[in-house]
């Protein structure tokens, strides 16, 4: 790990650039509870990987994520060294089968329980099944419900919630109105002539997430005939924090397409290869100097609530995460070369769980010297979280 760096003072670098009445609220969610500290500070631990191995920086990320989490729900601490074991030892089986596999069934492989089957235990196969279930019913027409009213014209529009949801000033919005239009050209061409027969509605900015606060996000509503909605976010892509602080080298295809079409190319393209699944209606597009991606809003997007789960469903469900990290990895063509490295995975095993019970404890040295900068003064801070 880096031998000392100032967390403060990454955050504020990091806040810099971002949308500034956000940044009070970004730091307020940050500071809810270490996990969430954990969850909004990917920058800081690719500073301190930058020396590691590539590699192994998200299976790193995944484990400490299971360690920091159980402390703060309270797990016993057997069942959090029993929940960082087993997600390795599953992401090691996961991989040597997977890449074992031709290049051609790697791509074609969705992860679904059915090929999960193979690395995960009947509790852990039903943990994910139920998530993908709940994942079904967030749906954008399910969204548009819950966001929108019909205006005085009859026309559906967005409900005002702010800070997490405001209409645009009308330098801004007309500045974003044809963002649509201009992001069809890196659509396939099926999925751009679908979206072309839509006519924008209405345009919000939109706060989401923890880290991602303060970064410019927008809901797009556009409708068809008869009363039809389609529901699309934009957001900003900004350059990837393993490269800008861990010093990641990308594919030089990826690297010539960032300088030629933005960091919304890398967010598109890199999705495209790691998810078994991609939103068919990705795009990116480059505004007022500014580099984003489009996708669907609640298309089926799974999340689990982990304030539900006890220390054994939520063993089950890092484990399930790491099946699905191992099917990711198995894309790149030094997969067999890492399995090659891990060999039957123990020492992997070792190494990476104490590795993880140690940044864990950094991460909350470093949570609790923000909250007492907050307390000075010197980090802003919303006074309500939404």
């Amino acid at each position: 790990m880096t031998p000392y760096r100032d967390p403060v003072a990454h955050l504020t670098e990091q806040n810099a650039d971002r949308v500034p009445d956000l940044v009070p609220l970004r730091m307020a969610r940050m500071l809810q509870d270490p996990f969430a500290f954990y969850r909004g500070s990917a920058g800081l631990m690719a500073l301190d990987l930058a020396d590691a191995a590539p590699w192994d920086w998200d299976l790193k990320r995944l484990v400490t994520s299971a360690v920091v989490r159980g402390r703060h729900a309270g797990y016993d601490g057997a069942d959090i060294e029993r929940t960082a074991r087993e997600a390795l030892r599953t992401y090691a089986t996961a991989l040597a089968d997977i890449t074992a596999l031709s290049p051609t069934a790697r791509y074609f492989m969705h992860t679904g329980t059915a090929k999960a089957g193979r690395w995960l235990d009947k509790a852990t196969r039903t943990a994910l099944q139920d998530a993908v279930t709940r994942a079904r019913k967030r749906t954008g027409g399910r969204a548009v419900r819950r966001t929108t009213e019909r205006g005085p014209d009859g026309r559906l529009r967005f409900i005002e919630n702010p800070p997490t949801m405001a209409h645009l000033g009308a330098d801004a919005a007309e500045a974003m109105t044809d963002i649509v239009d201009r992001v069809l050209s890196s659509m396939n061409v099926d999925v751009a002539l679908v979206v072309s027969q839509y006519r924008p509605l209405d345009l919000v900015r939109r706060v989401v997430g923890v880290g991602s606060v303060g970064t410019r996000s927008f809901l797009q509503l556009m409708g068809g005939a008869d009363d039809d909605v389609l529901l699309l976010q934009v957001k900003e892509a900004t350059e990837s924090v393993l490269v800008r602080y861990g010093r990641a080298e990308q594919p030089q295809r990826i690297v010539r397409g960032i300088a030629g079409r933005g960091n919304g190319l890398r967010v598109v393209a890199l999705q495209r290869v790691l998810q078994g699944v991609s939103d068919p209606y990705l795009g990116h597009v480059q505004v007022g100097g500014r580099d984003y991606y489009l996708r669907q809003f609640h298309d089926m997007k799974g999340s689990v609530d982990l304030g539900d789960l006890d220390a054994d469903t939520f063993r089950q469900y890092v484990a399930a995460c790491a099946a699905i990290l191992a099917r990711a990895h198995a894309q790149s063509p030094t997969a067999s070369g890492v399995v090659g490295y891990i060999g039957s995975g123990g020492a992997l095993t070792d190494a990476i769980t104490a590795w993880a019970h140690a940044y864990a404890d950094q991460s909350r040295r470093d949570y609790d010297t923000v909250r007492a900068a907050a307390a000075a003064g010197r980090v802003p801070l919303a006074d309500g979280v939404n």
